[in-house]
């Protein structure tokens, strides 16, 4: 996983595109998805060991894989295996709920602690008057800066936008909500 997101950031860098959106980063990567594979033992200790040790030097060395922020889109795990069902994708067909709550239970602890049983691990804070003044007013109270003892140090003060994706919206009729 580590290896093709360095390699997206590679290939993404040498573009003269503004922006680039990512479903993941390296940071849900260590912080998310490797520690339900190795809890669910899919990789070994000396595997864990090898990726947390490989983790700090290349993402110093390579500052373009550090977002400028993140976008948490929230629905619980019921909510996503059910949308996983209705789509009927044959990639998404042996994905269990208990995988999706694993994964919910590491993006809350990660984004939302003081929601989750992981308290004091780290904090999130509002944004800086300036930056607060710059929001639009529909995301003004979603938006949380990331800090923490356990984060890297180059994701900590970064900007989150936490957004509610539990309700079943159609996009392509509700046009209120594409709008929003």
């Amino acid at each position: 996983m580590f290896v093709t997101r360095l390699m997206q950031e590679k290939e993404s860098s040498s573009g003269v595109k503004p922006l680039r959106l990512m479903e993941r980063s390296v940071f849900s990567d260590i912080l998310v998805f490797v520690r339900v594979a190795h809890e669910a033992k899919w990789i070994n200790e000396m595997e864990i060991s090898i990726y947390d040790c490989w983790f700090d030097p290349v993402v110093s060395a390579l500052p373009g894989v550090v977002p400028d922020g993140f976008i948490y889109l929230r629905a619980s795990p019921d909510t996503c295996h059910k949308r996983m069902m209705l789509r009927k994708r044959a990639e998404e067909g042996g994905v269990s709920l208990k995988y999706l709550q694993d994964l919910h239970e590491k993006h809350e602890s990660w984004l939302l602690p003081f929601e989750s049983e992981n308290y004091g691990v780290l904090s999130v804070s509002k944004p800086s008057l300036q930056m607060d003044n710059s929001l639009h007013p529909d995301i003004k109270d979603r938006v949380f800066y990331l800090e923490g003892n356990h984060m890297h140090s180059s994701i900590q003060k970064v900007p989150a936008l936490f957004l509610d994706c539990e309700p079943n919206i159609d996009f392509s009729r509700d046009i209120e909500a594409k709008r929003q």
